[in-house]
């Protein structure tokens, strides 16, 4: 089963309904680091809306989502996951996408991360998110992701349990 132009449209018409309201990040606050590839990824995306950003700022920084800090990765991953879903076949961009949202073996380290990472999220904006990877498990061309989205995904929804139903 493949993914329809209208599943795509009904599913962009939710991202930006349920990511509508979310502030852009600080432009000092867009990348984790302070080395010269974090001030990078921080002078391609300063002022940038998600809703208007350039594809190709989005294709050059393919694999930057691992970077970006929590506030900004909130705010930009609605563009990735657009970009994800015009351009599934071959694109880099969908690929590392894929791999941001669908946490590998856990560790301490990656589960705090995506903690911290999605205390930000909403229920509905974490909807668009498994929307999203239940688009991409139907596109017969990913199929070599299909186990690492349905682990991926059930990791992704605990993480995401954790961030806001364990708080002290």
């Amino acid at each position: 089963m493949s993914i329809d132009d209208k599943q795509i449209a009904q599913f962009k018409e939710k991202l930006i309904r349920h990511f509508a309201d979310v502030p852009p990040p600080d432009n000092q606050r867009i990348a984790l680091g302070n080395d010269w590839e974090s001030q990078a990824l921080q002078d391609a995306f300063s002022d940038v809306d998600w809703r208007t950003a350039d594809k190709q700022i989005i294709q050059r920084n393919y694999d930057q989502l691992p970077f970006f800090s929590p506030e900004a990765f909130h705010f930009f991953i609605p563009a990735f996951l657009v970009y994800s879903v015009d351009e599934p076949e071959g694109s880099r961009v969908f690929e590392y996408t894929v791999y941001a949202l669908t946490p590998g073996k856990e560790t301490d380290n990656t589960s705090q991360w995506y903690v911290d990472r999605l205390r930000l999220f909403t229920r509905e904006q974490m909807s668009s998110i498994y929307e999203f990877l239940d688009l991409v498990r139907q596109n017969p061309k990913a199929y070599d992701f299909y186990v690492r989205i349905d682990r991926g995904k059930k990791r992704l929804e605990r993480y995401f349990e954790l961030a806001h139903f364990t708080e002290a």
